[in-house]
């Protein structure tokens, strides 16, 4: 599994930070299932999450969790990482 997760540093401990927004809720973190045995090209590099300063993008899968060279892609807003659509 790849996950990105957002915190904040608290006063004792580190507190998750809910800044990614999809369609329906607010959520801390984004993951991908990601199984090696399900990709059939194991020797290529594949970026299952992309990470820069004003997106993320999130590999998206198919049924059998096998990649399908698009990415969900998650823009900085005034609010936080906002879920835009469908990238390549």
């Amino acid at each position: 599994m790849h996950q990105v997760r957002a915190v904040e540093v608290g006063p004792k401990q580190l507190l998750k930070s809910y800044i990614f927004q999809n369609k329906q809720k607010k959520l801390d973190e984004i993951s991908v299932d990601y199984d090696c045995h399900d990709d059939i090209d194991r020797s290529a590099s594949q970026n299952y999450l992309k990470v820069g300063p004003k997106h993320v993008d999130v590999m998206l899968l198919n049924a059998q969790y096998r990649p399908q060279n698009k990415y969900l892609r998650y823009a900085l807003g005034a609010k936080g990482f906002v879920y835009q659509g469908i990238v390549k």
